[in-house]
């Protein structure tokens, strides 16, 4: 039985760092090619409670960013 264990112990290892992926090239600001940049201003999210009387708080603007990229040789 402890053969076994020790068998099936060292397969399991084994398959793990099979299964692993390794990029095949690393990710650096050479081979990252920016498309476009799409700032945006939205308002803050509001939303009701139950609870002790609201307190008014003021609404402020936050800057959204989405940026499409494209990675060479990935």
């Amino acid at each position: 039985m402890r053969i076994f264990a020790s068998a099936f112990a060292s397969l399991t290892l084994l398959a793990v760092s099979a299964c692993a992926q390794v990029p095949p090239v690393p990710i650096t600001p050479r081979n990252v090619k920016i498309e476009s940049i799409k700032p945006a201003l939205i308002s803050s999210p509001e939303f009701t409670f139950r609870g002790p009387p609201a307190k008014r708080a003021e609404y402020l603007k936050w800057l959204e960013i989405e940026v499409e990229f494209a990675v060479d040789g990935v």
